[in-house]
Order: C-alpha cells, then sequence, then structure tokens
C-alpha cells in the first residue's frame, strides 16, 4: 500500500508540473498571438494604403486610408458596404460593377489571390481607377479577403498622355500620320459595308516658307496652331484632320454626299485660312493661304495610298494653277 500511495503522490506531482508546464506555455502563445494581432491591426490601421476586409459581399473593416481616399469622415462610414456601392453602375468594360465585383471575389476565394483594376467613386462622385490586390485570409473562425487598393489615377494619365503623343502632333493637337492612316482604313471599311462615298483632302499652305524665312520658325508655329483650329472648327466631330508634315495636312471625310459637297467644304477652308493671323507682337499679322486636293473614295482610289497619293497630285495641280484652290482628282 505504502508503495502505490508513493507511486499515486509521485505521479500527481507529475501530473501537476505537465499541467502548469502547458498551461504556461499556453499563456505564452495566448499572449504572443495578442501580440502579433495588435501587431498586424496597428499595421492595418496606420497604413497609407487602403486596406479592407471582405466578408461575404461587404466591406466588414476598413482603414482610415480607405476612409480619406474615398472622402469620408472616417471607416466606420465604410463598413457594411458592399464594394460596388462605392462604384460607378458599370466598370470601363461595359460589365455593371456589382456583378464584376462578386465574381472577383469568387475568383480569390478559389485560388486564393487575383490582382485586377477597378473604377472606384469617392464621396464627391469623382471616379478614378485603383489596381486592387484581393487575398484568401482566416479571420474570425471564416474565410474573409484581406483588400488592397493602390490608386492609379497618375499612371492612366502618364499612359494617356504617351498615347496621345504617339497619336496626335504634338504642335497643333492634330491627329498625326499614323492615326491618319487608322482613321482612312476605318473610313473605308465603313464606306464599302454601307455602300457610301467618303473622301480624302490633301492640304499644303500657300506662302508658309516665307513666314518662317521672315519671321522666324516661333511665328511659324503660330501659324500652323492658328490654321489647325479653323480647320477643326470647319469640319464634323466625325471627321478627322490630320497633320502629317511641316505644312501638309489631310482631313479624312466619311458619308460625303457627291463632289458639291466637297467643292463647299474646300471653299470654306481656303476662306478661313485667308484670314489675317496675329503673331501676338505689335499688332502683327501675316496671310497665308491653302491649296488643296481631293480624292473621293471610292471613285478613284481603293485604298488609303492610293488616295493619299491621287489627293497630293491634285492638290500640286491646284498649285500650278494659282494656288490658294481646289482640285478634285479625276
Amino acid at each position: 500500500m505504502l508503495t502505490l500511495f508513493l507511486i499515486f503522490m509521485a505521479w500527481t506531482t507529475r501530473l501537476r508540473a505537465l499541467v502548469h508546464a502547458r498551461t504556461r506555455d499556453l499563456a505564452t502563445a495566448n499572449r504572443m498571438l495578442g501580440e502579433s494581432e495588435e501587431k498586424y491591426r496597428t499595421i492595418f490601421e496606420r497604413s497609407e494604403d487602403p486596406m479592407w476586409i471582405i466578408s461575404g459581399d461587404h466591406f466588414t473593416l476598413a482603414n482610415e486610408a480607405a476612409a480619406r481616399l474615398l472622402k469620408y469622415a472616417g471607416p466606420e462610414a465604410l463598413v457594411d458596404t458592399p464594394p460596388w456601392r462605392l462604384s460607378p453602375e458599370r466598370q470601363p468594360d461595359g460589365r455593371r460593377s456589382m456583378g464584376k465585383a462578386r465574381e472577383m471575389i469568387r475568383v480569390a476565394m478559389q485560388h486564393g489571390y487575383h490582382r485586377f483594376e477597378w473604377h472606384h467613386l469617392k464621396r464627391d462622385g469623382t471616379v478614378f481607377p485603383v489596381e486592387v490586390f484581393l487575398t484568401r485570409i482566416p479571420y474570425e473562425g471564416r474565410q474573409a479577403i484581406f483588400c488592397v487598393w493602390n490608386d492609379i489615377s497618375e499612371r492612366k494619365r502618364a499612359e494617356e498622355e504617351i498615347h496621345r503623343l504617339a497619336t496626335h502632333d504634338a504642335l497643333t493637337g492634330l491627329a498625326s500620320l499614323r492615326l491618319a492612316e487608322d482613321r482612312m482604313d476605318v473610313m473605308i471599311a465603313k464606306a464599302s459595308r454601307d455602300n457610301t462615298k467618303a473622301a480624302v483632302l490633301f492640304i499644303d499652305l500657300d506662302r508658309f516658307k516665307d513666314v518662317n524665312d521672315t519671321h522666324g520658325h516661333n511665328a511659324g508655329d503660330i501659324v500652323l496652331k492658328e490654321i489647325a483650329t479653323r480647320m477643326e472648327g470647319l469640319v464634323r466631330k466625325t471627321d478627322t484632320v490630320a497633320r502629317i508634315g511641316g505644312d501638309e495636312f489631310l482631313v479624312i471625310m466619311d458619308r460625303v454626299e457627291g463632289r458639291e459637297v466637297l467643292g463647299a467644304v474646300a471653299d470654306k477652308i481656303i476662306r478661313a485660312v485667308r484670314h489675317p493671323i496675329a503673331l501676338g507682337r505689335e499688332g502683327l499679322t501675316v496671310r497665308v493661304g491653302v491649296s488643296i486636293g481631293i480624292t473621293p473614295f471610292p471613285d478613284h482610289g481603293k485604298n488609303r495610298e492610293e488616295l493619299v497619293k491621287r489627293a497630293d497630285s491634285a492638290m500640286y495641280e491646284a498649285k500650278r494653277e494659282g494656288r490658294s484652290g481646289y482640285r478634285i482628282a479625276s
């Protein structure tokens, strides 16, 4: 009996030591877990990047950066809000924000991570682009989505400017030769499909070299910009005015109702260009003219190379016959 008692006491002591050690380990683990949770909560709350927790299809947690970006008073104003309520009705691809947001969340839940671009809506109605990163995480005993935004407004503006510079003339803002070629291809395809008429006008300034030689290239730039503005104001919004060289321009017109319309447009351009152009110093003005060659489609050209070549030839005929006039290719 004494032996059994001693064994029991030793086992009890050992068990108490094990329980004490386990309790101490659990307390340490719980303290470390609390510290870890506090650390990540602090990072979440103080981050300069907009951050969210999405549970189901609603934001259940947001940080101060998110509220600032969207111009709300605080993060609590965003809680229990679905993502599409902070978005325009449709995204740039035409899809409804509600359906697309649910799909993006579903993809992130399925694959654990998803990145995409999105248009959001500030409280004042401003629409702006963001890059969204979604990551599946455990949260309060269930799976949720950790969401981070990156405002890409500046990047988008830079991309648009790069595209504009690649497709538009830097001095006048008109379409460049590259864009003009694309527009001619579209015009030809549309006119062929709809069985309608179209045309290309090749325009060259008269006496422009005299302006550069007499008043300098800055004066020449003023003239080019003013001529560009005048011509754009004379054509329809569906037409394209392009600068393709130093003092050479194209006008691309679709749905042209006969040669009389082409002649009327050319006359309007000639008259508008004749008006004096102020150089901005001491009341100094200059005058230039234009010679215009016109190629109707499909009568005298089947592709853009033929259209431009024949319009160029017709323009030189107009120059030889006295300038400040137009000729229609025949």
